[in-house]
């Protein structure tokens, strides 16, 4: 069983503009089932300009995935503060990344279930996971290239580059579960999981066919004393 570390306690801070922009946006979204319906009434809501607003984000989209970035950023940093992750294999490292990336969405989980029912497809949906796609993949791809080092997982050569892509498609497959999970203490997510990470891992293992291609290649090259 992994232990989640316990919450620290912290020191209450001013909130940077483009935070508070970020939490008036899901403030809004939350009371109205919607987005703003424009990044001027929305700004003048607030009380400062609509060129403020452009000054910290682009577009709602780019609110939406800072939020998703910021979601990557805690559950990155509670994982890595776990006093056993060093010691941990590569497996554990994305079951507790995949079970504490859950938890730490439960606290905010009506905003999160509305960005993936809006966003499961189309451009505005790319954009919005493609922040959250690029900080996973690099904090996961020195992961793999440690774990294939180590023999955990085999250096397949035309597979290897897609080991992180594999990861990530069972993490937003994931997230989209959890999302229609109604179970009590979404034990079904906690189960998907488990099942889900550890078959994408056991297909980067070494396996039975891994076996009998490293036996082929040796009676090929000891074909002479046969």
């Amino acid at each position: 069983m992994l232990v989640m570390p316990p919450e620290e306690a912290s020191e209450p801070t001013e909130l940077s503009r483009k935070d508070q922009i970020l939490r008036a946006y899901i403030d809004f979204v939350l009371n109205e089932n919607r987005q703003p319906p424009s990044v001027y009434t929305f700004s003048k809501g607030l009380g400062f300009s609509e060129s403020e607003f452009y000054q910290n984000y682009s577009s709602f989209g780019a609110v939406e995935a800072d939020f998703w970035v910021q979601v990557f950023e805690r559950t990155r940093g509670k994982t890595t503060m776990d006093l056993a992750w060093e010691r941990l294999r590569f497996r554990e490292r994305v079951l507790l990344f995949a079970f504490t990336l859950t938890q730490n969405l439960l606290a905010e989980r009506s905003f999160a279930l509305f960005t993936l029912k809006q966003n499961r497809a189309g451009e505005r949906a790319q954009g919005i996971w493609r922040r959250f796609h690029d900080a996973f993949h690099s904090f996961f791809e020195p992961l793999v290239s440690g774990a294939i080092e180590s023999g955990e997982l085999m250096n397949r050569r035309l597979l290897r580059d897609r080991y992180v892509d594999a990861i990530w498609a069972q993490t937003l497959f994931v997230l989209r579960f959890w999302a229609r999970d109604s179970s009590d203490g979404f034990e079904r997510t906690d189960e998907a999981i488990e099942k889900g990470f550890n078959l994408t891992i056991d297909l980067m293992s070494r396996s039975a066919v891994d076996n009998v291609i490293d036996y082929g290649k040796f009676l090929a090259r000891n074909r002479a004393i046969l």
